[in-house]
């Protein structure tokens, strides 16, 4: 599935200057984009915030779910898809939340509209490896999923799992507290760390991929200096409970970065986390609320640039 990315202000324009234009008997005009109109201004709304609440209540209005000729167009899906998220993220979560439901509620007239838009929620806004990952804007596209009668078993069950997934540690959330062992075997909790931001790092000694990344995050000149300044405190955390690993690598860590072992694995059979890839990236701030979730490294190395 091919990714477009867009910012609000290339939307606006698009809409406003961008596409065929189509005559109501009305006199309204819209913009029409491969057999999908999209909404038209009013003039009368100029303010970008504005623009972004009309457009976004009345994005979908012309899609027309008993025609299915559009389901072959990807392009154009995937990119008036792209699109609508990036209007929700311009608008208070709840009226998002709100215009979700009545989408959702409006693909339940064809199978095969709400099965490909939840698939793009879960693409787009739940896969961790995505750069558009918004967990707490995917949560409900899954809620009002669940409220679509005609899901199997399964389909209830995988969206109830995406639904408590996507409800935990999120941006602006309090942090879940656990405890760890130091590398001499001493008790204690990640709220108890004393510093401005902790790097929640989960990781496994056997993952290559952890490797590679921490060494990247790690050798970045930002991030040795937050350490420095005493700004940032990462905290490698051993999920597997592997013991004997545990002991052999304890001491094999970046300077200024603190390891930590789960010896019970509490972490991931009581989900505290949820870690859906290794390693699992998390910024918390000094009032312990999460800053960042299941971050990308250059994500994070960019949000970390700016408290130089």
């Amino acid at each position: 599935m091919r990714l477009y990315i867009f910012t609000l202000t290339t939307i606006l324009l698009f809409i406003c200057c961008n596409g065929q234009q189509q005559e109501n008997s009305n006199g309204t005009v819209q913009k029409k984009e491969k057999g999908f109109t999209l909404p038209s201004l009013p003039d009368s709304i100029t303010q970008p915030k504005e623009r972004a609440l009309y457009l976004t209540a009345h994005f979908w209005d012309n899609l027309n779910t008993s025609d299915s000729t559009l389901m072959n167009d990807e392009y154009t899906l995937s990119n008036n898809f792209l699109k609508y998220i990036e209007l929700l993220n311009h608008i208070p979560s709840e009226q998002a939340k709100e215009e979700i439901r009545r989408f959702v509620e409006k693909t339940t007239g064809n199978r095969l509209y709400f099965d490909t838009f939840q698939q793009m929620a879960s693409f787009y806004l739940y896969n961790v490896s995505s750069p558009l990952l918004n967990e707490a804007l995917y949560a409900p596209f899954a809620q009002s999923a669940l409220e679509y009668g005609a899901l199997t078993d399964e389909e209830r069950t995988q969206y109830s799992h995406r639904l408590q997934v996507a409800q935990k540690n999120n941006p602006g959330d309090t942090a879940s507290d656990f405890c760890y062992e130091t590398h001499n075997r001493k008790k204690q909790s990640m709220h108890s760390i004393d510093a401005q931001y902790t790097l929640l790092f989960f990781h496994d000694y056997d993952c290559e991929n952890c490797k590679e990344i921490l060494q990247h995050i790690a050798s970045n000149g930002t991030v040795m200096s937050l350490i420095q300044k005493g700004i940032l405190q990462p905290l490698m955390i051993y999920t597997e409970g592997d013991a004997a690993l545990w002991e052999e690598n304890k001491h094999n860590h970046p300077q200024g970065w603190l390891p930590a072992f789960d010896r019970k694995e509490e972490i991931k059979s009581r989900r505290i986390y949820e870690l859906r890839a290794m390693p699992s990236i998390y910024l918390i701030n000094k009032e312990k609320k999460v800053v960042l979730k299941d971050a990308q490294p250059e994500r994070l190395l960019l949000y970390l640039s700016t408290l130089q």
